[in-house]
């Protein structure tokens, strides 16, 4: 058996005689292919030993029955979770995009309500997946119509954004996602792609002490609606970190305190996690940042950018029209 890298889209190989018609999805990480008779075999425990720098580069693929090998397209999905320095590392990747892409062959997404030079995550796969009666928070922030107009705006950028190649996601209020049906309208956001989902958690002390300043200096009331997101109380559910892996599949987590401990920095832990070594990406010793920032803070800067740029583009509208 061999690994088969991901990188080529189809490469050529044996036909497998009980392959019959129909295409043979095998997961690279716990499934190798048989390059003499075509057979799939399980191989989790060999595959144990097999650096993660190596492992967690092969993507899932499917052998068809005429003998070819396509790969599917990576989607690492870093999830969260809140105050795990998500700032910081989405601050590191929109300023190293294409030194990343480069050197590791991800692209780094960008959002739907940004330019390439803006750190801001995409807050749009927020408004879509969840449900509507807990994603009010968010839509308060911006225009009813910019709300009914997100869908095809939405599938439009998807479809230059997602261009078919490997693609890193960062959000970390994907982690407030609670229900099935949520997570299923992200995965079909995504589909063609093989999603691997990571996560960052930290010692819940340390992260409920971190959230309720963060509160305080946005100025936040704390919330008696134990449904709420700023409900801070010891039993808030924010806590129930286990509550998410049944939510996304394979979801691989980072331990946030051995990272800082380590590195000084949760950069190199999440490349690790998702294959790459951390002395072959761009340099990631950069200031830890939105240590008193958040989501609402975000959201406010952005509804300022979108109005500006609504108004651009009434403005170009109304001179088309004054030349015709």
């Amino acid at each position: 058996s061999r690994f088969i890298n991901h990188a080529p889209k189809k490469l050529s190989t044996t036909r497998s005689a009980s392959a019959g018609n129909r295409p043979i999805r095998c997961a690279i990480c716990t499934r190798t292919y048989n390059s003499t008779n075509g057979a799939t075999t399980n191989n989790t425990n060999s595959t144990t030993n097999i650096s993660r720098f190596y492992r967690r580069s092969f993507s899932a693929h499917v052998l068809h029955a005429d003998g070819t090998l396509a790969t599917m397209p990576r989607a690492v999905v870093h999830i969260g979770t809140q105050k795990t320095g998500t700032t910081t590392f989405q601050t590191w990747a929109t300023h190293n995009r294409e030194a990343l892409r480069r050197t590791t062959g991800l692209r780094y997404y960008r959002s739907v309500f940004g330019d390439s030079k803006e750190i801001y995550p995409p807050i749009e796969f927020l408004i879509e997946c969840l449900r509507p009666e807990r994603v009010r928070t968010f839509r308060d922030a911006f225009s009813e119509q910019i709300v009914a107009e997100l869908p095809e705006r939405l599938r439009v950028h998807l479809l230059s954004e997602l261009d078919g190649g490997d693609v890193l996601i960062s959000n970390e209020v994907l982690s407030l996602m609670r229900h099935p049906d949520e997570v299923d309208r992200l995965r079909d956001l995504l589909s063609g792609y093989d999603i691997e989902f990571i996560a960052v958690r930290r010692d819940p002390r340390e992260f409920l002490r971190s959230y309720r300043q963060w509160m305080v200096n946005q100025r936040i009331e704390p919330s008696t609606d134990p449904t709420s997101e700023y409900y801070v109380e010891d039993d808030t559910w924010l806590l129930d970190f286990d509550a998410l892996d049944p939510l996304f599949p394979g979801l691989r987590w980072v331990d946030y305190d051995e990272a800082m401990a380590t590195y000084g920095s949760i950069i190199p832990a999440l490349c690790e996690e998702m294959g790459l070594d951390p002395a072959s990406v761009p340099d990631w010793r950069i200031p830890a940042r939105n240590r008193a920032g958040g989501i609402r803070t975000s959201i406010a800067r952005q509804r300022r950018r979108i109005r500006a740029h609504t108004q651009r583009i009434r403005h170009r509208v109304r001179h088309v029209r004054s030349q015709l």
